[in-house]
């Protein structure tokens, strides 16, 4: 197999993680709106599951903004994957993509804990506790490793192109 046809094949497979991440991520806060009785006891939404239409939705969406967060930031992950496909790998592409999912990833970890004790203010029930400080900690983690990878990767794409124009 060629080193060309590998990369492909690898770029596909990120692509589809990439994809099946963002049907997940808009899936979940989906039924937990529309029917939050259906999911998983210990998920966000099924406390909500008892309010009235207004404040269940209102709740409904403020739960769903890391979730959305995080969609779009796999939706990045499936633009750097097409990079991949395309051979343009040190690319300032690939490194933006890179640079919005980290930022995206950040961003849902550090909306989670807010959207929960707003969600449970409306709820009237405690949805913010350790788990949500430990998965706050832990995506503000992965986003910022992301981060720093983006930031490798356009600075390896600039060290490229420098050695390139001494060639």
């Amino acid at each position: 197999m060629t080193d060309t046809l590998r990369l492909s094949r690898l770029a596909d497979l990120l692509r589809l993680a990439a994809l099946a991440a963002v049907v997940l991520l808009l899936g979940i806060p989906l039924l937990g709106i529309a029917a939050p009785e259906g999911l998983l006891q210990g998920l966000a939404f099924r406390p909500v599951a008892g309010l009235p239409a207004g404040p269940r939705l209102l709740a409904g969406l403020l739960l769903a903004l890391p979730f959305l967060a995080a969609a779009a930031g796999f939706a990045a992950l499936y633009g750097f994957a097409a990079r991949l496909q395309a051979a343009e790998i040190f690319t300032t592409a690939a490194a933006t993509a890179l640079r919005r999912l980290g930022s995206l990833l950040l961003a849902a970890a550090l909306l989670l804990p807010p959207s929960r004790l707003a969600a449970g203010w409306i709820a009237g029930l405690p949805l913010a506790g350790p788990g949500v400080l430990l998965g706050t900690a832990a995506g503000a983690a992965f986003g910022l490793v992301v981060l720093a990878f983006a930031a490798v990767l356009a600075e390896a794409r600039r060290v490229a192109e420098e050695n390139a124009a001494f060639i």
